[in-house]
């Protein structure tokens, strides 16, 4: 495929793709929420940064992950699921721990930020993303429509450079947009139960993946 209708292709697939719901966006709603602005900054760039393990196997050609019977397949499963249901069930269980904690003092009209260091949110941001095996077969689909052996390398850099872009700019907005102050007042009466939604998606797409290896 050509230059410009390649990169058409990679923008529109990709931007639709990114802005999908899925446990990236539920990851950014929970540490936003739960750990303010700079934190889920910290966390999208781990998003971004994770791609690169599924786009370097995706631009090499390794479409053999995604072999049903291939076992490092059920691994990555096993330990993406195993990851995920880890960061929605430690969620719950802490808005448990919270809620039965009396010596805390909620403001119903403010968000109740918790401590966590910007490195944990950029490792639970790579984690989610890298240990993704949905995101690996969508870019090895997605690159197998504009990629072969003949694609120079910089058509193929240009294609990496835009999909971590995108990725980084959204996810990056979104943390700006839930973490506004406007956002803030419509959402702080409800921060418990947007945390409780966010982890318990967290929670579901663990078991949904491990549910595959069955």
């Amino acid at each position: 495929m050509d230059f410009l209708p390649g990169l058409i292709t990679v923008i529109t697939l990709h931007a639709i793709a990114v802005m999908m719901p899925g446990p990236d966006f539920a990851l950014i709603l929970k540490i936003a929420l739960q750990n303010g602005k700079k934190n889920a900054l910290w966390a999208s760039l781990g998003i971004c940064l994770g791609l690169s393990v599924h786009i370097t196997y995706s631009i090499l050609g390794v479409a053999w992950i995604s072999e049903k019977d291939n076992i490092i397949y059920y691994l990555v499963l096993a330990l993406a699921g195993s990851y995920l249901i880890y960061l929605g069930g430690s969620g719950l269980y802490q808005q448990y721990k919270s809620k039965k904690d009396t010596t805390t003092i909620i403001n119903k009209n403010s968000y109740n930020h918790t401590s966590c260091s910007v490195f944990t949110s950029f490792r639970q941001g790579w984690l989610t993303n890298a240990l993704n095996p949905k995101a690996g077969l969508f870019f090895i689909a997605l690159f197998s429509l504009v990629v072969n052996e003949s694609t120079p390398l910089w058509v193929k850099s240009v294609y990496v450079l835009e999909t971590m872009i995108v990725t980084l700019l959204w996810f990056a907005a979104l943390s700006c947009l839930l973490t506004s102050a406007r956002a803030q007042k419509a959402c702080a009466k409800m921060q418990h139960q947007l945390l409780g939604i966010s982890n318990t998606v967290l929670l579901i797409a663990g078991l949904l993946l491990l549910i595959q290896i069955i």
